[in-house]
């Protein structure tokens, strides 16, 4: 229909709504949306149309297309449905195409690993497997079984826990209840289980925290590579891989697996902040401190282990300055005879050779004489620090005996029960008060760091 013959059927319209009166005049004005979409005179050549796509042919004649691409009553739908058809086509041709490209992927990966990280991948399957392979098989250790019960209750009411030295620190039943919390909330999101009936609460899952922290141990090595060398470093990560103590510790629901681990981070920590002086692996060293104080009580013992051993490495240091302080000549040869000058300071006093049978001694050491007098130096010290150890260890194991007579004697027996709770409070509010200054000087020390760089 031309443009013409809608204007001339359009004035029609109007003369008889005019002639039939008012009642028909308002239902003529009802319509004026109709009237105003009417097709007008285009002002202007039109634009071409979007060319439709190709429909499949049937093989018939399906008369005139009418449907919801070609039809003017459905002419957004049209638009629509191509632009979805095409977004459609575009994302499966995308991800054909990621498919296609993913054995090439991952062939660049495959070659870009080196031979080194690709044995310690194999080093750390090795191990997960020997830690997680069967891991509910053995029915749970009595110590286990009160560790996964009082974790649960854990779990279900936090507010319930109390700490006990009989089950050792919370670390771990905080752990092993975070463990259970999350085990519990996927069964209520799956409708697993119901009320009293906790299917994914078992033996094996109960040992998933433990053979975690067994597989990081594993791992920990590779933060001393600088030290131990790659394949010392790695050769360490496959007997700790492979050990039968501590593959048995990683499926033991206790604190054994926890406080080791703990322990040897402590010792990567301290080494790495050594070599490198930064803050962070300072804090991850009191980190690895503080949470393997909350773990077990055996830490007092450990840190005097690793305190002896910085004791006798600031002996070792300090023994430099005490070497210039030593008489020259204590051997029979010169420094020009076995290799010049080593840097060191000459002593005041004048050359002495050592008497006696240590003087013969020292004589045939094939060093020069500054270099005798450091080794002589570093023994005078690493001996006085074995003397004050003795005295220290003769006078403690000395008080604990007296205690031990005092506590267990009954007419004592309970004044010596109140003397241990209140060391105990104390013990608590000092460790309390150290924590804080730590965390303190931690903070300072990584803002101090941040302000110079």
């Amino acid at each position: 229909m031309s443009a013409r013959q809608d204007d001339d059927r359009h004035s029609q319209q109007a003369r008889g709504a005019q002639a039939k009166g008012p009642a028909d005049l308002s239902a003529w004005e009802g319509q004026a949306a109709l009237a105003f979409s009417a097709p007008q005179r285009p002002l202007a050549p039109a634009a071409p149309a979007r060319p439709a796509p190709a429909r499949p042919e049937t093989g018939g004649d399906t008369g005139p297309e009418t449907g919801p691409e070609t039809g003017p009553e459905t002419g957004d739908k049209a638009e629509v449905s191509w632009l979805a058809g095409a977004s459609g086509r575009e994302l499966l041709a995308a991800i054909q195409a990621w498919v296609r490209r993913l054995p090439a992927r991952l062939w660049d990966f495959i070659r870009s690993r080196s031979v080194e990280q690709w044995a310690w991948f194999a080093v750390l399957l090795i191990a997960a497997l020997l830690r997680f392979w069967d891991l509910g098989a053995k029915p749970l250790h009595h110590d286990e079984s009160m560790h996964a019960f009082y974790s649960l209750l854990f779990a279900r009411d936090p507010s319930s826990y109390a700490y006990d030295p009989l089950l050792h620190g919370p670390f771990q039943f905080h752990a092993e209840g975070f463990m259970f919390s999350l085990l519990l909330n996927l069964q209520a999101i799956f409708h697993v289980g119901g009320v009293g009936n906790n299917p994914w609460i078992n033996d094996a899952t109960a040992r998933i925290v433990p053979a975690l922290f067994g597989l990081g141990i594993v791992a920990l090595p590779v933060g001393l590579r600088r030290e131990l060398g790659r394949f010392g470093a790695l050769l360490a990560a496959l007997l700790l891989a492979v050990s039968p103590s501590f593959v048995y510790f990683s499926r033991f629901l206790r604190e054994d697996i926890y406080f080791n681990f703990f322990m040897f981070a402590l010792v990567v920590c301290a080494v790495r902040f050594a070599s490198s002086r930064k803050m962070v692996w300072l804090a991850l060293t009191a980190a690895s401190g503080v949470l393997a104080y909350a773990t077990f009580e055996g830490i007092y013992l450990t840190l005097a282990i690793f305190g002896a051993f910085l004791a006798a490495l600031v002996a070792w240091e300090l023994a430099v300055p005490l070497a210039r302080l030593l008489p020259k000549g204590l051997g029979a040869a010169s420094d020009q005879e076995l290799g010049g000058d080593t840097g060191l300071e000459r002593s005041p006093l004048p050359a002495q050779p050592a008497p006696g049978a240590l003087g013969r001694l020292i004589a045939r050491l094939p060093m020069t004489d500054e270099a005798r007098r450091r080794a002589l130096a570093r023994a005078l010290a690493l001996l006085a620090l074995a003397a004050v150890g003795a005295l220290v260890a003769a006078w403690g194991l000395h008080t604990m005996k007296t205690l031990s007579a005092y506590i267990q004697d009954k007419a004592t027996a309970k004044a010596a029960d109140a003397a241990v709770a209140a060391l105990e409070q104390r013990t608590v509010l000092v460790l309390l008060y150290v924590s804080i200054a730590l965390a303190a000087f931690v903070i300072l020390s990584l803002l101090w760091q941040i302000t110079r760089e």
